[in-house]
């Protein structure tokens, strides 16, 4: 059974419906709980395991988000780049979503240690979606002085970065390198 939540709306919807069903487990992925949501899971009948998000009352495996955006960005610093930008979601996700943020900051470390001043002109934030990834792509390459370089946050926006530059016939990684 797969409960997909479109709208933060939805969130309490779904979780009160969750113990009605027959489960053998639950995951529950990126989903931010509160409390009380996570001890109500945790006394279900069934068990419960969170991923990338946390709950008191429940298990749960979790990436370090910062560590990720941190070794990503150094990577590109280690071939040669310096302009790099960066593609996330805004830090106020309507979700309660932070690994975006996290990630950024991540980034924004990994260009400070390595003497970089973090550029705010080369920052772009959009919906989790291909189309807004590829929209915020084209705006920065289409800057006198483009980034060299993409951190996006997900797979997705990444596709959206990798259709921007195509559509500029940039080419991957020759003249624009992604991660």
């Amino acid at each position: 059974v797969l409960f997909n939540v479109a709208a933060p709306g939805q969130i309490a919807e779904r979780l009160l419906e969750i113990p009605t069903h027959s489960l053998d487990g639950l995951i529950v992925i990126s989903l931010p709980l509160s409390d009380s949501e996570g001890e109500r899971l945790a006394a279900a009948r069934f068990p419960t395991v969170l991923i990338d998000t946390t709950a008191p009352s429940l298990p749960s495996v979790c990436i370090d988000d910062r560590w990720g955006g941190q070794i990503a960005t150094q990577h590109l610093i280690d071939i040669g780049h310096t302009r790099i930008g960066f593609v996330g979601e805004p830090p106020n996700s309507p979700f309660g979503f932070v690994s975006s943020v996290h990630r950024e900051e991540g980034y924004r470390r990994a260009l400070t240690l390595a003497g970089i001043e973090p550029m705010p002109e080369l920052v772009r934030y959009g919906a989790h979606l291909r189309s807004a990834a590829k929209q915020m792509t084209l705006d920065l390459l289409s800057m006198p002085d483009p980034p060299t370089a993409i951190v996006a946050t997900s797979d997705v926006q990444a596709v959206g970065v990798l259709e921007a530059a195509a559509a500029l016939d940039r080419r991957v990684p020759d003249d624009l390198s992604v991660i």
